[in-house]
């Protein structure tokens, strides 16, 4: 049994009753997602929906697009999420996580080992009310690091190259 389900559960049932977000989870490992989507929606007293297909990361990240809020606890998903200018509500489960909500000034939900739903509300209620300058900054950090990825891209070619000409 999932521990946190159902906080997470509290959580999603007031993000569509006070803001009127559908909740979609998205099962980026299914192997060990599949069984903690089913815990938390089995809690839930309102609707939601889940995407249990194989899916590309190019696919995930055109459905995360679509998205107003992203509820996440991997990492991937806060990347892709990001990538597409979702803003997000972190689950921190490892410093990594912490890490790159803090670089994309995210919000955390919390950490999962003590997870609590009222704090986690309170958190995206704040998110919710600041949405627009969130999303804001968030198409601007996620622009920056979108760059700089190219740009990481570019040294190591001229890095490899230059090696390659050493060789030669």
């Amino acid at each position: 049994v999932l521990p946190l389900a159902g906080e997470l559960a509290r959580l999603c049932d007031h993000l569509h009753q006070a803001h009127g977000l559908e909740m979609l989870f998205l099962l980026m490992q299914p192997d060990k997602d599949r069984e903690a989507t089913r815990q938390v929606r089995e809690r839930m007293s309102t609707p939601s929906y889940v995407l249990d297909a194989p899916c590309t990361p190019r696919e995930l990240m055109g459905v995360l697009g679509k998205a107003k809020l992203c509820l996440a606890m991997r990492l991937h998903t806060l990347i892709f999420a990001a990538r597409m200018a979702v803003p997000c509500l972190g689950l921190v489960y490892d410093p990594k996580v912490e890490s790159y909500l803090q670089e994309l000034e995210l919000p955390s939900a919390g950490h999962v080992e003590r997870f609590d739903a009222r704090e986690a509300i309170a958190c995206a209620d704040r998110l919710m009310a600041d949405y627009d300058v969130v999303l804001s900054r968030l198409r601007d950090k996620s622009q920056a690091l979108a760059q700089a990825a190219l740009r990481n891209e570019e040294l190591l070619l001229q890095l490899l190259e230059g090696s390659a000409t050493k060789k030669t």
